[in-house]
């Protein structure tokens, strides 16, 4: 988990994005633990993420083994704001009394798993374009909302499965706009990647295929093309990536 300022005893430090996911309890002998903070970014209409989408990060970490620590912002007088106490509120009753969300279609690996927007290269995070087509919408089960990147036309979306699995099939499902060439790779480590299917000459369609069982942890959709302003598809987007085993 990456860190931005240490903490004794944590894995991580004090983080603004939710996605993280333990891949396992402990962790080179040291429990997973994330530290998070009740602010600006939640519980607010409009905001980056929803009190929905905070019990249900804090209740999929819980189910993995790992914590989440909420620091809060007090008032002078020691007393919390009253939307910190409803977000507080939901996260306690969805771990009392949530069950887990099965798969969205069923047995799809990659369903509410942790993604990002990355350069074509994947050497580096993007923006999110319009600052609404968050990385997480193109694998939270509803295709009318799209994962797309800004900044850079060709990009790579990539998904961590957490868990390393025997990859058979992989679905790109596209936005409005579209890859008209790409290529899938997969990864054990996130380091060393592997191509597995090359296309071209794609009209917006569904890209489905099947694979050869190949063990990876990681799978990335690399948009090649378009590459520029004018070109068929516009730029990719990615209404929601499947990958099951």
């Amino acid at each position: 988990v990456n860190a931005y300022s240490r903490h004794e005893d944590y894995t991580s430090g004090e983080q603004n994005r939710f996605f993280d996911m333990p891949a396992r309890r402990v962790i080179d002998g040291e429990q997973w633990h994330i530290l998070s903070y009740l602010g600006s970014g939640w519980g607010k209409p409009g905001c980056a993420y929803t009190k929905r989408e905070l019990r249900e990060y804090v209740f999929d970490v819980h189910q993995r083994g790992g914590v989440v620590s909420v620091d809060v912002l007090l008032f002078r007088d020691g007393s919390l704001d009253r939307s910190q106490i409803e977000v507080l509120k939901a996260v306690r009753q969805k771990l009392e009394t949530g069950q887990p969300r099965p798969p969205v279609p069923p047995g799809n690996l990659a369903y509410r798993k942790q993604a990002q927007l990355l350069s074509l290269d994947g050497s580096h995070e993007l923006s999110i374009n319009a600052g609404v087509h968050f990385a997480r919408l193109g694998v939270d089960g509803h295709p009318d909302t799209v994962a797309l990147a800004g900044g850079e036309w060709p990009w790579t979306y990539q998904v961590d499965l957490v868990d390393t699995r025997n990859v058979r099939r992989i679905k790109v499902t596209f936005g409005s706009g579209y890859a008209t060439e790409l290529e899938l790779r997969v990864s054990l480590d996130g380091t060393s990647w592997k191509t597995v299917a090359q296309a071209s000459g794609l009209q917006g369609k569904p890209y489905d295929v099947t694979l050869e069982p190949v063990r990876s942890r990681y799978v990335r959709v690399c948009g090649l093309k378009p590459n520029g302003s004018e070109q068929a598809g516009r730029q990719m987007s990615i209404a929601e990536l499947e990958v099951y085993d």
